[in-house]
C-alpha cells in the first residue's frame, strides 16, 4: 500500500470535515498532529494514517471536534437498592447447540429478568425470558446491564429494542439464532414526550436554532450538520460554553432537556453533556493486555505504519483496528479479524511489537465498506460511518421512522443505529 496521500481522497476528506467539525483549530505542525492522534485514546488508526487527513484527525480528535456524543444508556429507577456492577448471570444455549432460526424475528426492550439475566420487554406488556446464543454474557455497569457477545463486545444494553432471528417456544421464551443477526432499534418518541439530545447547539443565519451530531465552522459562520432537530425557546446566556462566531451563537458537546412536539424540541433546560466513553478493551483481551510499555513513543508510532498496511491493505481479512480506552494510561490496539485469530497472531505481534489484542470480527470491513456504499454516506435523513470496536456501520438519525428501517432493513445485521433524541 502506498504511503501517499491520495490528493482525491484528501478533498472528499476536506469536504466531509467542512460539514461535520465544529469551532477553530490551533495549527499544529503535521509530527505533532500525528503524535498527538496516536495518543489519545480514542483514537481509531485508519488507513489515513499516513496522509494529510491524520493531521486534521488528529487535531479534531484532540480538541474535541470529531467526537459524535450520544445520550447515556438508559436505565432504572424504582426506589430499590441498586444491585452491585459487577457479571449477571445469562441463560445460554449449551455448546454446539446452533438453534436452527427461519425468518421469524423476535425481540423487544431488554429488560433485568430474575430467571434468566436479561430478558425482553414484549408489545404484549410482559417479560419474556431469554436463552442467549453461548458465548453471550452480561455485565452490569452503572446500574445498566450491558450485553456482550463471545468476544466481549458491547452489542446492546438496558433499555434497548433489539430484533433478532430466533423462536419462541410454547412458554414464551425466546431462543436466539447463533448468531443472532441482533439488530438494536432506537425508542419511539412521541409528541408530548420528554426527551434528551446530546450533540451541537447551533443557530442558523435566519435565527432558528438546532440540535445536531456535528457542525462546521472551519470555513464561514457555524453550520449544522444533516442530522439535525430544530429546538425552540433557547437563552443562549444560560447555554454551557455558549459563543459567537461571525454573529452566530452556538456551543458543543451540550445536552438538551425538553418536550417533543412532533416537529421540534420546546426546551426545558441546556447542560454540559457527559463526556463521551472511549471503547473499553473486549473482555476476551485480558491476556493480551502487557505492561503498557512504550506506547505513545516514537517507536511505536512507527510501527503503527505496518501493521496499518497489513490490516487495512486487506479489507476481507479484517474488521479494522483501534484503540481501547486504559485505566492506566494509553489504550492498548486491537485487530478485529474474520476467522480464527490465531492463525495471525504470531504475524501482527511480529509487525507490532507493543501490546496487542486480536479478536475475532463478524463482518470484515470490505463488508462493513459495501453497506455502507449502499445505504450512503450522508443523506438527507441520516449519516454512516464505519465503526471499528462494535464492528458495524454506525447510522446515526435524529428520529427513527418506519421509512428508515424499511431503508435499512437489507443490511440490518450490520448497522448500529443511533437516534439523536432519547426519551426522558
Amino acid at each position: 500500500m502506498s504511503n501517499h496521500p491520495d490528493p482525491d481522497l484528501e478533498r472528499r476528506f476536506a469536504e466531509r470535515l467542512r460539514r461535520d467539525l465544529d469551532a477553530g483549530l490551533p495549527a499544529l505542525d503535521p509530527t505533532q498532529a500525528a503524535r498527538i492522534a496516536l495518543q489519545q485514546h480514542g483514537f481509531h488508526a485508519s488507513r489515513m494514517l499516513l496522509g494529510v487527513a491524520t493531521v486534521l484527525v488528529a487535531a479534531a480528535l484532540t480538541y474535541g471536534a470529531l467526537r459524535l456524543v450520544g445520550p447515556a444508556a438508559p436505565g432504572t429507577s424504582t426506589g430499590s437498592p441498586t444491585p452491585a456492577d459487577g457479571p449477571v448471570t445469562l441463560q445460554t444455549q449449551a455448546p454446539g447447540s446452533h438453534q436452527v432460526c427461519g425468518d421469524v424475528r423476535i425481540g423487544g426492550v431488554l429488560t433485568p429478568d430474575p430467571s434468566y439475566g436479561l430478558g425482553v420487554l414484549g408489545q404484549d406488556g410482559a417479560v419474556h425470558g431469554v436463552v442467549w446464543p453461548n458465548g453471550y454474557s452480561a455485565q452490569r455497569q452503572a446500574g445498566v446491564i450491558i450485553l456482550l457477545d463471545p468476544p466481549g463486545q458491547i452489542v446492546a444494553r438496558q433499555g434497548d429494542e433489539v430484533v433478532m432471528g430466533g423462536v419462541i417456544h410454547g412458554n414464551g421464551v425466546n431462543y436466539p439464532c447463533d448468531p443472532p443477526e441482533l439488530q438494536v432499534q432506537p425508542p419511539p418518541i412521541r409528541a408530548g414526550s420528554a426527551v434528551t439530545g446530546t450533540g451541537y447547539l447551533i443557530e442558523s443565519t435566519s435565527g432558528r436554532v438546532q440540535l445536531c451530531i456535528g457542525g462546521s465552522r472551519l470555513m464561514g459562520p457555524p453550520g449544522c450538520s444533516v442530522v439535525a432537530v430544530r429546538v425552540d425557546g433557547v437563552s443562549w446566556d444560560k447555554v454551557p460554553g455558549a459563543t459567537q462566531s461571525h454573529g452566530i451563537w452556538y456551543a458543543q458537546d451540550v445536552t438538551v432537556h425538553g418536550t417533543w412536539t412532533g416537529t421540534s424540541v420546546t426546551v426545558r433546560s441546556v447542560t454540559a453533556a457527559p463526556p463521551n466513553p472511549t471503547p473499553d478493551l473486549p473482555r476476551s483481551c485480558a491476556a493480551h493486555q502487557g505492561d503498557g510499555t512504550g506506547l505513545g513513543t516514537m517507536q511505536e508510532e512507527t510501527a503503527l505504519r505496518p501493521l496499518n498496511d497489513e490490516v487495512f491493505g486487506h479489507p476481507d481479512r479484517y474488521g479494522g483496528m483501534w484503540r481501547a480506552a486504559s485505566a492506566d494510561g494509553l489504550g492498548r490496539i486491537v485487530v478485529d479479524v474474520v476467522g480464527d485469530p490465531a492463525s495471525v497472531a504470531s504475524k501482527l505481534h511480529a509487525l507490532y511489537p507493543y501490546p496487542l489484542c486480536v479478536i475475532r470480527a463478524q463482518f470484515s470491513e470490505a463488508d462493513l465498506e459495501a453497506a455502507l456504499r449502499a445505504i450512503g454516506l450522508s443523506t438527507p435523513d441520516w449519516v454512516a460511518e464505519v465503526d471499528y470496536p462494535p464492528n458495524r456501520v454506525t447510522v446515526w438519525v435524529a428520529i427513527f421512522t418506519e421509512n428508515i428501517r424499511e431503508r435499512l432493513a437489507p443490511y440490518g445485521d450490520r448497522i448500529l443505529l443511533k437516534q439523536l433524541l432519547q426519551p426522558g
